[in-house]
């Protein structure tokens, strides 16, 4: 992903409903939401690169995939849990912060 694509994402809105999850470019219906919580160790060994470089200094983190029969792919299905507000998407190998509103 280029710099100019990255900047194309930011201030985008991503909402996480109980009945629906509205993507950048696709809505999910009756997403099924699922949580795991991984070791700094297992993230490692999975992303190929530590919890601290996304300022994630715990010895787990919490990640929050959806899934959805209508989209198999898209920004936004798989959050890595940094805290209560914020947590990172990942899209096309670039990270996103993203906050909850």
């Amino acid at each position: 992903m280029t710099e100019e694509e990255a900047a194309s994402y930011i201030g985008r809105t991503i909402h996480y409903g109980e009945n629906s999850v509205q993507l950048l470019e696709a809505t999910c219906n009756n997403p099924i939401y699922e949580t795991e919580v991984v070791t700094a160790g297992d993230f490692l060994t999975s992303n190929r690169f530590p919890l601290n470089s996304l300022e994630i200094d715990s010895p787990s983190v919490e990640l929050l995939r959806v899934e959805c029969a209508s989209v198999r792919y898209g920004v936004g299905l798989g959050v890595i849990k940094k805290d209560e507000t914020t947590g990172y998407i990942s899209w096309d190998g670039a990270y996103f912060l993203i906050t909850k509103q």
